[in-house]
C-alpha cells in the first residue's frame, strides 16, 4: 500500500493542474443535506436562524454530501447585500475538510463576474468564494459542513424584509475525482466532474410579528378582525398544535375557563417586551366559553331572546351561526339543529351547515 500512495499523489497533483470541469446545479431539484445516491453531490446552505431582527448575527455553513472522492471543490456563495453584511474574519474551513490536508482559500468579497448572473448581480449580492484542493479526497455521502462564516443583519433592515444566501450562478467546479469503491486507484480510475449536482439555498427573514395556522389543521387566523377560528373542542391552554407565532418574543394565552381555550380566550403576542397584538379565539356555538357546544349554550340564546342576559362581543360572534352579524332566533334554531345532529357547525367559517 505504501508504494501505491506516492504515484497516486503525484498523479492527482498533475491532473489538478490540468483539469477544470463544470457541473451544472439546479435549484429546482434542491434537496436537503444527507445521504447521496451513486454519482450525486448535494450542497446545502445552512443558517443558524431563519428569522432574525436588525443587528442579529447568524452563522452560515456550507454542507457538502458526495459519494465521489472529490479532489477539488469550488463554491461561490452569494448573499443579499441590502440585508446582510459580512462579519470580517469569521470565515473558517471546518475540521472535516482541514483534516484532509488540502489547500484552502476563501475570497470574502470576490467580484469575479462568472460568480454572478442576471438574477444575482454584484449590485445586489456579495460573493464569498470558497476553494479547496487536496491529495486526500473528500468523500462523505452523509454530508458534512466544510466551511462556515458569519453574516450580520444590517441595522437599517426593517420588518418585512428578507435576504437570500445562495450558490449564485448554480455552478460548482470539480477538477477531478476518483471512482468510489476503488481501493488502489490508477489513472483509469480518475474521472472528471461528471455527476448530478443539487443545491439547497437559504432564505432568512425579519418577519412582521404575527400568528400563522399550523399546516394541515382547520385553524383560521383572521388578521383583519384579530380572530382565531377552527380550534377543536376541549383544547387545553396550548395553541401550538393549531397556530404558531412568527417573530414574537412570547405568546401569552388567557383561557376563557378552567384552562380550556373556549370562546373568549385571548392570545397576546409580545414583541420586545411590549404587547404587539391580541387575538380572540371563537368556537362557533360555544357561547359560554367552556370549549364545547351543548344545551347550556342553547339556554343562553333562549335567555338572550327573552332579554334576560346580554352577550359579550366574543359570545355574539360564537352565537352568530348564519353569518349575518346578528344573533337572532335563526341562530338558536341552527344551534338546536346541531345538537340533534341534523347538521353541523363548520368551525373554520363559524356557520351552521344542514345535512343534505
Amino acid at each position: 500500500m505504501k508504494k501505491s500512495k506516492k504515484p497516486l499523489a503525484l498523479l492527482l497533483s498533475v491532473v489538478m493542474l490540468l483539469g477544470v470541469f463544470v457541473v451544472t446545479t439546479s435549484a429546482e431539484d434542491a434537496v436537503v443535506k444527507g445521504e447521496t445516491a451513486d454519482g450525486v453531490s448535494n450542497v446545502t446552505i445552512i443558517t443558524s436562524a431563519d428569522t432574525v431582527k436588525a443587528g442579529d448575527v447568524i452563522t452560515v455553513a456550507v454542507n457538502v454530501a458526495t459519494d465521489y472522492n472529490s479532489t477539488n471543490m469550488r463554491w461561490p456563495v452569494l448573499f443579499s447585500s441590502s440585508f446582510f453584511e459580512f462579519v470580517e474574519g469569521s470565515e473558517a474551513f471546518t475540521e472535516d475538510l482541514l483534516k484532509l490536508n488540502g489547500r484552502t482559500t476563501a475570497v470574502t468579497d470576490s467580484i469575479d463576474s462568472k460568480n454572478f448572473t442576471a438574477e444575482y448581480t454584484p449590485e445586489n449580492y456579495r460573493c464569498v468564494l470558497i476553494q479547496w484542493s487536496g491529495i486526500t479526497p473528500y468523500n462523505n455521502p452523509e454530508g458534512a459542513d466544510i466551511f462556515t462564516f458569519e453574516l450580520k443583519v444590517r441595522d437599517e433592515v426593517v420588518m418585512g424584509m428578507s435576504g437570500d444566501i445562495v450558490i449564485g450562478n448554480e455552478e460548482s467546479f470539480y477538477t477531478q475525482m476518483i471512482k468510489p469503491g476503488v481501493e488502489e486507484p490508477s489513472f483509469s480510475d480518475l474521472v472528471q466532474g461528471n455527476i448530478t449536482f443539487n443545491c439547497t439555498n437559504a432564505h432568512v427573514a425579519f418577519p412582521v410579528p404575527g400568528l400563522a395556522p399550523v399546516e394541515g389543521t382547520s385553524t383560521v387566523v383572521d388578521k383583519e378582525n384579530n380572530l382565531i377560528r377552527g380550534i377543536g373542542f376541549n383544547v387545553v391552554d396550548d395553541i401550538d398544535d393549531y397556530a404558531y407565532s412568527v417573530g414574537c418574543d412570547e405568546v401569552i394565552i388567557e383561557p376563557s375557563k378552567d384552562n380550556i381555550m373556549g370562546t373568549g380566550t385571548t392570545v397576546t403576542l409580545i414583541y420586545e417586551g411590549e404587547v404587539y397584538d391580541t387575538y380572540t379565539i371563537i368556537i362557533a356555538g360555544d357561547v359560554n366559553g367552556d370549549g364545547i357546544v351543548d344545551a347550556i349554550d342553547y339556554l343562553l340564546l333562549d335567555l338572550m331572546e327573552a332579554s334576560e342576559v346580554m352577550l359579550s362581543g366574543a359570545e355574539k360572534l360564537a352565537a352568530d351561526l348564519d353569518g349575518d352579524s346578528e344573533v337572532t332566533s335563526s341562530d338558536k334554531i341552527a344551534l338546536d339543529s346541531n345538537l340533534i345532529f341534523e347538521g353541523e357547525i363548520d368551525q373554520a367559517t363559524g356557520k351552521y351547515v344542514a345535512n343534505n
